[in-house]
C-alpha cells in the first residue's frame, strides 16, 4: 500500500519532525466524533479491515520517493529523511472497536500509538477509511431499523464517489445490517449475498412490459 495516499503537509510535517530531531518520540492519535447530528444517537463502526491492511502493508516506491525530492517544499529537507522514507514500515499499535459496534460521541472509533512520524503520517488514510465505511453503515442501520424486519439492499454503486468506494459502501451496509449488496465485486471479495433487478433498457428491449418480465422469470427461476 502506497504511503503516497495522504495529504502534502502530512509529509512535510514528518520531514519536519525528522529535521527536529524527534524521529523517536511517541505519539497517540486518537478518532473520534466529538458531537453528533440532532437525531443521530449513534454510529457504527466501520473500516478497521481496511485500515489492518494499509498498516500491514504501507512503504513508500523508490518512484515515489523520487517524486518528493523533486518537490520544492522538499528541497531543504536533510537527505537523510528520504533514507527513512525508503525503510519505513508500520511499528507501532492499533487499538480500535470491533465492525459493527455502536459508538458515541466523545467515545474513539480507533487509537494509533506509534513513533510521530508514523502516526502521523497515517492520519489521512485512516480517517478516510473509518469515517467513509461508518458513514455508510450508520445511514445503512437507520435503514434497516425503519424497514421494521423487511429486507434492505444496498444498491448504492453507481452513484458512489469511485468504483473503489462502491466497493466499500456494499461492505459498509452489509456491516450495518442490508441483506446484501448489488455490487458483485463486494460479494466476491467479502461474502456478502448478492442481489439485482432489472434495468429499465431491459424492458424495454422486449416489446411488451410483460414480455419482458416472463423472460426474466424464465431465466432466474427460483431466484426470481
Amino acid at each position: 500500500m502506497s504511503a503516497l495516499n495522504t495529504d502534502l503537509y502530512q509529509l512535510t510535517m514528518a520531514a519536519g519532525y525528522f529535521a527536529a530531531g524527534k524521529t523517536d518520540e511517541l505519539a497517540t492519535f486518537e478518532l473520534l466524533v466529538r458531537r453528533l447530528p440532532e437525531q443521530r444517537n449513534f454510529l457504527i463502526a466501520t473500516g478497521l479491515a481496511q485500515a489492518i491492511e494499509y498498516l500491514q502493508d504501507l512503504r513508500f516506491r523508490p518512484e515515489e520517493i523520487d517524486y518528493l525530492r523533486s518537490l520544492p517544499a522538499f528541497h531543504h529537507t536533510p537527505a537523510e529523511f528520504f533514507d527513512l522514507l525508503r525503510e519505513l514500515r508500520f511499528t507501532g499499535d492499533l487499538f480500535a472497536l470491533p465492525e459493527g459496534t455502536p459508538v458515541f460521541a466523545n467515545e474513539p472509533i480507533a487509537i494509533i500509538r506509534a513513533p510521530l512520524i508514523q502516526a502521523q503520517l497515517v492520519e489521512t488514510y485512516l480517517l478516510s477509511t473509518f469515517a467513509f465505511q461508518t458513514l455508510v453503515a450508520s445511514k445503512a442501520v437507520r435503514c434497516v431499523t425503519a424497514a421494521e424486519g423487511r429486507p434492505v439492499v444496498e444498491f448504492g454503486s453507481r452513484r458512489a464517489h469511485s468504483p473503489s468506494a462502491g466497493i466499500l459502501a456494499g461492505r459498509a451496509a452489509y456491516i450495518g445490517g442490508c441483506s446484501g449488496t448489488s455490487n458483485a465485486e463486494a460479494g466476491l471479495r467479502f461474502g456478502i449475498p448478492v442481489f439485482g433487478t432489472a434495468a429499465h433498457s431491459w424492458t424495454m428491449a422486449f416489446s411488451s412490459e410483460e414480455e419482458s418480465f416472463r423472460a426474466l422469470q424464465h431465466l432466474l427461476g427460483e431466484s426470481t
